[in-house]
């Protein structure tokens, strides 16, 4: 439970088609604390920060995202500014930002622009590089689309046939 954490740590983003890279930042920032608590952008939140409509849904990205063994939970319609108020309500110790590139100065704008508010419990922020990003995910089933059509073409006649060579089967009925 996240009232007998004693390091929360606390990553937020997109989670769209999660990935590899997903999964190794995740694991990353589970290993900083003892409770990993993972903000999820709402659809249009997520859209507004990378230009691109997901492909799931925020509650679908978010059970995506709790199936992982290493989450422990989700705020869904996560901000796209943390702020003090949210870093407060869940004692979060430590901030987590991926990004396909490291950031040299601070990780979140909310201390750049307003730094006297994050005073009272400014956690400590560590940057990851992301090993893979959406964008190249993207890219890769862009590149790919003809293969990836030809594959399920050839496996659509197959699914159609099995279904077709199932039969009903009687329930049997006890003592008979």
């Amino acid at each position: 439970m996240i009232t007998d954490a004693t390091k929360i740590v606390y990553v937020s983003g997109a989670f769209d088609l999660l990935h590899s890279g997903h999964v190794h930042i995740l694991e990353q920032a589970a290993a900083l604390g003892d409770y990993l608590l993972v903000g999820i952008y709402s659809d249009e939140a997520a859209h507004q920060k990378s230009g691109f409509v997901t492909a799931l849904t925020m509650l679908e990205r978010a059970m995506a995202i709790l199936a992982l063994r290493v989450v422990d939970d989700v705020v869904l319609n996560a901000p796209l500014q943390i702020h003090q108020q949210l870093i407060s309500t869940f004692n979060i110790s430590t901030i987590v930002s991926a990004n396909a590139q490291p950031l040299t100065n601070d990780l979140h704008d909310a201390w750049r622009e307003h730094p006297s508010t994050c005073t009272e419990h400014a956690p400590e922020q560590v940057n990851m590089v992301l090993t893979l990003t959406d964008a190249e995910v993207r890219q890769r089933f862009v590149t790919r689309r003809g293969d990836i059509e030809h594959r399920n073409s050839d496996m659509f006649p197959k699914e159609l046939a099995y279904i077709e060579s199932k039969r009903h089967a009687p329930e049997s009925k006890a003592g008979s």
